[in-house]
């Protein structure tokens, strides 16, 4: 019987040191933020637009698109401003369109002709 109490005490160290650890980002995490409410997620979305990562990058624009109330809409907006990746910024521009709507047309052509020509502005 002590075997068992010690695995225990040792499978319940373990665990708490797994929960303790963060798990990295990837695009297939972002996407499944969209099942969670905006308040839990806001943060990690917000952080996932500034990855190093093009993938996950796009994967919370449209996230955000889906799930935002309007919370991330300047963090999307500066996001699609400064992204390089035209893929990206293309699913960036489409997210900040669906959020916005026609108030937002004018913005998204600039950022549309600047990313399609690579200049920054």
């Amino acid at each position: 019987m002590p075997r068992v109490a010690i695995a225990c005490l040792l499978f319940g160290i373990t665990a708490l040191s797994a929960e303790q650890q963060t798990v990295p980002l990837t695009a297939g995490r972002v996407v499944l933020l969209a099942t969670r409410p905006i308040a839990e997620v806001e943060s990690t979305l917000a952080v996932a637009l500034r990855n190093p990562q093009s993938r996950i990058r796009a994967a919370a624009a449209r996230v955000i698109a889906v799930v935002d109330d309007g919370r991330l809409f300047d963090e999307l907006s500066a996001a699609a401003a400064a992204e390089q990746d035209p893929e990206t910024g293309a699913e960036m521009l489409r997210s900040v369109l669906l959020l916005a709507g026609l108030t937002s047309v004018s913005t998204v052509e600039v950022q549309a002709k600047r990313q399609a020509t690579g200049s920054r502005g």
